[in-house]
């Protein structure tokens, strides 16, 4: 039985007592995350405190992890009647939602800077002589890092490998604004941690990917997407772990970075997270005068050096798995940098460009389910800000 709608102001805080509510088992076709509708049954339905109605929402065929509590206030936008006309105009969406995504492989692949290969197979640039002839990236350390501003070796053209909505800039000026000048940090564990997104969005594309199978990509480009597709479980490793290495020297700001050091240290009483960038990246590996950033020195002659180190038990949690969102997307504005370290065919690439677009764009949609600036902050306590100060005369 289908619901009434609900009232066009949306002001009432309980429903109108003459609402019907649906039933259970009733079968709809419910939006999900990436907004848009797949089949599901209502398996359950209670009033609330407030007076309103409560449903259980399976999607069918998925795990019931995915299972969602939704109020009746929200059905009128998250429901559509299971009829043949709306599961033809749902499988319409999915075509054209698979259609956007696969415009993305229609760029133009970006140039890519000359490598110097030696014994083994890349050599470290160490010297001011050879990085002049490089293109520089001018990164501002005022959202990463150091204050300074550092020359990051890199062909130009990268900057246009991926795109970042403006709604996204946005969160991340304001996570600047945030931490720098009002002292307030991120709130620790997140609620939806890097490794869950990640799951989610992984979850994400292999549905649009089955629903949307016969969708045609560009001439010449389809490789590219069914890549992504094929390696998806190993392109969404790989971001971890990259995450995982870089976070402490290249992701946090200078006043996150005593929270970070608290929670790895093996004293810590909350948990034990892997200092990676500390305690595995070998001292004489890189130069000693620019170890604090990874990011500049991290060409991939070690890539496998880094898989076998990240795949290695450790007790405790990964950073990935206690950091969230906005540290996720501190992380792929950096991606031009990141894919300029990676030691591997341009077809590769192409694959991690598309997958890394694809996912800042899903990131871009979903913002408001994985982040909430209002919630997900905190203020520093005065204890924490006399440290700081400490810090900062050492």
């Amino acid at each position: 039985m289908e619901a009434e709608a609900s009232s066009s102001d949306g002001s009432t805080t309980s429903p109108v007592p003459s609402i019907t509510p649906y039933e259970v088992n009733s079968m709809i076709l419910c939006s999900h995350t990436d907004n848009l509708f797949y089949e599901a049954k209502i398996i359950a339905v209670k009033m609330q405190a407030n007076g309103e109605y409560l449903y259980t929402v399976h999607y069918q065929g998925w795990s019931k992890r995915y299972d969602e509590n939704i109020p009746h206030s929200r059905s009128a936008s998250r429901f559509r009647p299971f009829t043949p006309e709306n599961i033809e105009l749902a499988k319409i969406e999915m075509r054209e939602a698979k259609a956007r995504a696969a415009e993305l492989v229609k760029k133009k692949k970006p140039q890519k800077a000359e490598i110097r290969r030696g014994r083994s197979a890349v050599q470290l640039s160490e010297s001011s002589s050879n990085a002049s002839r490089d293109a520089k990236l001018l990164v501002n350390h005022s959202v990463f890092g150091d204050s300074s501003t550092e020359s990051i070796s890199r062909s130009s053209s990268t900057n246009e490998a991926v795109s970042v909505p403006e709604k996204l800039k946005a969160l991340l000026e304001n996570d600047r604004r945030l931490v720098e000048s009002e002292l307030k940090l991120p709130r620790l564990p997140c609620r939806l941690t890097v490794s869950k997104i990640m799951k989610e969005y992984v979850m994400h594309v292999r549905k649009l990917d089955a629903v949307c199978s016969e969708v045609k990509v560009h001439k010449g480009r389809a490789r590219y997407w069914k890549g992504v597709v094929a390696a998806l479980d190993e392109c969404a490793d790989n971001m971890k772990s990259f995450f995982d290495l870089i976070i402490a020297s290249d992701i946090l700001y200078a006043n996150e970075k005593l929270r970070h050091k608290d929670l790895t240290e093996e004293t810590s009483g909350v948990i034990h997270l892997y200092n990676i960038s500390e305690h595995y990246v070998p001292k004489n590996y890189f130069p000693l005068n620019n170890r604090n950033s990874l990011m500049s020195n991290l060409k991939v002659q070690c890539f496998q050096w880094i898989s076998d180190l990240l795949n290695e038990p450790k007790g405790g949690l990964r950073a990935s798995e206690y950091y969230g969102f906005i540290y996720l997307l501190r992380l792929l504005i950096r991606f031009p940098e990141m894919i300029e370290c990676m030691l591997c065919d341009n077809d590769s690439k192409e694959i991690l460009t598309v997958f890394v677009q694809s996912f800042v764009r899903y990131l871009g949609s979903n913002s408001e389910k994985f982040f909430d600036p209002e919630q997900d902050y905190e203020t520093v306590t005065e204890e924490y800000k006399l440290r700081l100060l400490q810090n900062s005369k050492i």
